[in-house]
C-alpha cells in the first residue's frame, strides 16, 4: 500500500512539474507547451460547450447531470474524457450555494480525471445583474443607459462580477452592444439605446466593471461584447433577420461600440450574431471576424458563437448542407468556441477536416503585442494602398488590385483557372439569388398572375441553375434553392392569410 502511495505521489508531482502548469512561466510559453501535448480530440473538446438543460436535451446519456442537477461522474467519464471548453448557465435551478457546490464538484473532477487536467470555464447571463436564482437584479440595460452615468454602471457590473465569481463562474455573456434602431425589434430593452456614442461609453463602463481595469482577478470575470454585428436593426424588426447595410453605415454606426470595447476596454470575448450581412451569416463572415476584429482592431481574445449559431448555418441560413460543413466554415471564419451543442463532433468528422494548424491558431492564439501591431499595421497599409486579400481555393491567398486578381509568386497553392473564377462568380450570384428569392417571398407571398403555385418563386433558382454547369458547388446550391422555392412560396401565402 505504501508503495502504491509513493507511485501515485510521484506521478502527481511529475504532472505538476510540467511547464504548462507552472504559473511563474510566461503565458505564451505555457500555451505552446500545452498545445504540443494535446491530441486533436482534446483540442476540439476545448472548442466545445455543454448545456446541461433537459428542456433542450432530453437524452440522459448525453448529459452529465441527473434530474435534480447533480453531477454524474459515470456519464462525465464518457462525455468529458477529452476535457471541455465551457459549461453553460450553471445557475439554472440552483441558488448561490447549490451553484458553488456544482461548479466546484465539476471543476475538481475535470482537473483530476482528464489526461491534462485543463480546467473548464463556466458562463452565465449577466445582462443587468446575475440572471440566476438568488441573483441581484438591477434595472434593465436600457434603464441603466438612461442614467448617462458611466461610473454608476461600472459599479453595478463590478458588483455583478463579484457575485458571479463567488458562485464559481468566470465568464459573463454581457454587455449587449447592439444599436436599437427599430422599435419593432423585441430585444430593445437589452440594449443601451440607439446612439453609437452613448452605447460605446456605457458598454465600456460595463466591461470595465465586469473585467476590472487590470488583469482579471478572483472578483472579476470575462465580459462578452455581443452581438457582432449589425444585429439591432433587422429587416422588418424581426429578430435575427438580415442587417443589409453598406459597410460605411455598419462601420460608422454599428461597429463603433465594439471597436471601443476592443481598443479601450480590452474585452476578452466577442460573440458573433445570428443575422447575416449581404447574404453572409456572421458566424461564417471572415471579413467581419478576422479581417476587421482581429487584424484591423487587434482583438486578442476569444470569439464565441451565439447559442446554436453554427447549426443555424444549416437550418436558418442554408449556406451549407451539413453540420460538418457548418463547423468547418465557422472555424475558418474565426469562431473559436461553440456555445452548445454539437461542435466537437462536427470539426473532428471524417468527411470535413480542419487542419491541426488551424485548431492551434484558434485555441492558442495568444500572441505578443508586437505580433498584433505588425498584423494590424500590415492590414491597414493594404487598405491604404487600395489592396485587399482574398482567400481562394485550398487556402491560396490572392492579392486584389482593383478588379485584377493576381496569384502570389512562388507557385504555392493551386493554379487558378477560368473555371475557378466562374465558380467564385457563381457563388456570389447564388448568394444574391437566395437573398432575392427570400425577399421576394416575404414581399409578395402570393403567386404571380398566370403562375402555378409551385412556380411563383422558382424563377430565381432557375436562373442560377442555368449557370450552375460551370461549377459543381454552385450546382448543388442552385438545386437546394430550386427545391426550396415552392415551399417558400406556400409558406409565404400561409403567413399572409394568417396575418389577414
Amino acid at each position: 500500500m505504501f508503495t502504491i502511495f509513493l507511485f501515485v505521489s510521484a506521478a502527481a508531482s511529475a504532472q505538476d512539474a510540467l511547464p504548462y502548469r507552472d504559473p511563474k512561466l510566461p503565458v505564451e510559453q505555457r500555451v505552446a507547451d500545452l498545445l504540443s501535448r494535446m491530441t486533436l480530440e482534446e483540442k476540439v473538446a476545448q472548442m466545445e460547450g455543454a448545456w446541461e438543460n433537459r428542456q433542450f436535451f432530453s437524452d440522459s446519456k448525453t448529459l452529465f447531470v441527473d434530474q435534480d442537477g447533480n453531477f454524474i461522474p459515470e456519464n462525465a467519464a464518457v462525455l468529458l474524457k477529452n476535457g471541455l471548453g465551457e459549461i453553460s448557465r450553471p445557475s439554472e435551478k440552483r441558488g448561490p450555494r447549490q451553484m458553488a457546490i456544482y461548479t466546484n464538484t465539476v471543476q475538481k473532477w475535470v482537473k483530476e480525471n482528464t489526461r491534462l487536467g485543463i480546467p473548464v470555464l463556466f458562463h452565465d447571463e449577466c445582462l443587468h445583474g446575475h440572471v440566476a436564482p438568488g441573483g441581484t437584479s438591477y434595472p434593465q440595460a436600457i434603464a441603466l443607459s438612461s442614467t448617462w452615468d458611466a461610473a454608476l454602471v461600472q459599479r453595478v457590473f463590478a458588483a455583478t462580477a463579484a457575485e458571479v465569481r463567488a458562485r464559481g463562474a468566470q465568464h459573463c455573456l454581457a454587455p449587449v452592444l447592439d444599436l436599437a434602431r427599430d422599435p419593432r425589434w423585441g430585444r430593445t430593452e437589452e440594449t443601451y439605446g440607439e446612439d453609437p456614442y452613448l452605447v460605446s461609453r456605457i458598454g465600456l463602463a460595463a466591461i470595465l466593471g465586469l473585467q476590472g481595469t487590470g488583469a482579471i482577478d478572483r472578483s472579476h470575470v470575462m465580459a462578452t461584447a455581443k452581438h457582432f454585428a449589425a444585429h439591432g436593426q433587422p429587416e422588418g424588426g424581426t429578430n435575427v433577420a438580415p442587417g443589409n447595410y453598406s459597410e460605411r453605415v455598419i462601420r460608422e454606426y454599428f461597429l463603433k461600440p465594439f471597436e471601443t470595447a476592443v481598443k479601450d476596454g480590452h474585452v476578452q470575448t466577442v460573440m458573433a450574431s445570428y443575422n447575416e450581412i449581404d447574404g453572409i451569416p456572421s458566424h461564417s463572415n471572415k471579413h467581419l471576424l478576422d479581417d476587421i476584429l482581429r487584424h484591423e482592431w487587434g482583438f486578442d481574445g476569444v470569439i464565441v458563437s451565439d447559442y446554436f449559431g453554427i447549426t443555424d448555418l444549416v437550418t436558418l441560413h442554408h449556406v451549407v448542407a451539413t453540420n460538418a460543413e457548418a463547423g468547418k466554415m465557422a472555424v475558418e471564419a474565426g469562431v473559436e468556441i461553440e456555445l452548445p451543442p454539437d461542435f466537437a463532433e462536427v470539426v473532428a468528422g471524417e468527411d470535413v477536416r480542419v487542419t491541426r494548424r488551424e485548431l492551434d491558431e484558434r485555441r492558442g492564439h495568444v500572441r505578443n503585442g508586437g505580433d498584433r501591431d505588425d498584423a494590424r499595421k500590415s492590414y491597414q497599409e493594404s487598405l491604404a494602398g487600395g489592396r485587399q486579400e482574398r482567400h481562394g481555393h485550398a487556402g491560396t491567398v490572392y492579392k486584389v488590385h482593383g478588379s485584377r486578381v493576381q496569384e502570389p509568386r512562388g507557385g504555392k497553392g493551386i493554379a487558378r483557372s477560368a473555371r475557378d473564377d466562374q465558380c467564385d462568380s457563381n457563388h456570389s450570384a447564388s448568394a444574391d439569388a437566395r437573398s432575392r428569392a427570400v425577399a421576394t417571398t416575404r414581399a409578395a407571398p402570393g403567386p404571380r398572375p398566370g403562375a402555378s403555385p409551385d412556380q411563383s418563386d422558382s424563377g430565381t433558382a432557375a436562373r442560377v441553375s442555368r449557370s450552375a454547369h460551370a461549377c459543381p458547388q454552385t450546382a448543388r446550391m442552385a438545386q437546394r434553392v430550386q427545391d426550396a422555392a415552392p415551399w417558400l412560396a406556400r409558406s409565404g401565402r400561409d403567413l399572409w392569410r394568417s396575418a389577414s
